[in-house]
Parts: structure tokens; sequence; C-alpha cells
């Protein structure tokens, strides 16, 4: 029985001291891993606050006040001969656009003969197809003619 018992003994201080070293290896890997836990934790904190200071925030609508002792930054003076100017070329294209009416009416006169437009008995040859009216027409200007002279 002595070699057994030498055996158990042999058996239990390798046991010992296999689990002495399985605690060692066990603590550093706690230990290590505490270690990464720690370093995640911190760069989630800066990323965070970098997130956090990255977006500013927008800044709040607000009305601007008037000014009250301010001067205007345009000249009043610049503004009214502006204006002036721009009421004399209206005036100028207003006047150029009836003498051009003016002369339009002049030249359709001298090309009518004195008279505006075509006649009656014209404007019924070219657009319409009743020679009854067409008659009637013919008939009444030589009435209006018969009663000039």
């Amino acid at each position: 029985m002595d070699l057994f018992d030498e055996i158990l003994k042999q058996a239990s201080s390798n046991t010992r001291s296999a689990s002495k070293e399985i605690r060692k290896i066990d603590e550093a890997r706690q230990r290590n891993q505490k270690c990464v836990n720690e370093r995640l934790a911190a760069e989630r904190k800066e990323a965070k606050a970098t997130k956090h200071t990255a977006v500013p925030e927008k800044p709040k609508f607000v009305i601007p006040k008037k000014k009250t002792n301010e001067e205007p930054s345009v000249d009043k003076n610049k503004i009214a001969l502006f204006l002036k100017k721009q009421e004399e070329e209206k005036q100028r294209a207003l006047i150029e656009k009836r003498k051009q009416k003016e002369q339009l009416i002049k030249l359709r006169l001298q090309s009518y003969g004195g008279k505006f437009g075509s006649t009656p008995i014209e404007l019924q040859q070219k657009y319409a197809s009743n020679q009854q009216h067409e008659e009637y027409l013919k008939k009444q200007q030589m009435r209006e003619e018969v009663c000039f002279f």
C-alpha cells in the first residue's frame, strides 16, 4: 500500500500545482479582460463626447432689432434721381409708341385712299357667300351716293 499512497500523494501534489497554474492563468486572463473592457469603455466615452461636440446646436432665429440712430446706407438723393430717370424713360417710351401709332394710322389712311378700312361690299365679297346681301349693300351704296350729290 505504500506504493499506492505514494502515487496518491504524487497525484494530489500534481493536481494542486496544476490548479495553482490554472488559477494563475485564469487571474491573468481576468486582468487582461478587465483592461480590455476598461479601454473599450473609455473609447465609447470619447466617441460619445466627440459625437456631441461635433454636432453643434443650430442657432435659434432671432429677429434683428432695427437700430433707430443709424442713418440709411443708401442716399435718398440717389434714389430720387434713379426714380426720376426711370419715369423719364417711361415717358419717352410712351411718346415713341404714340408716334409710331400715329405714323401707322397715317400710312393706312394713305394706302386706303382716306378710308380707314374696307367697305362693307368688299368685306362681303371677300369673306361671305351671300349674293343677295351683297346686292342689297350695292343698292344701299348707290342710294347714299345719290343722296350726297
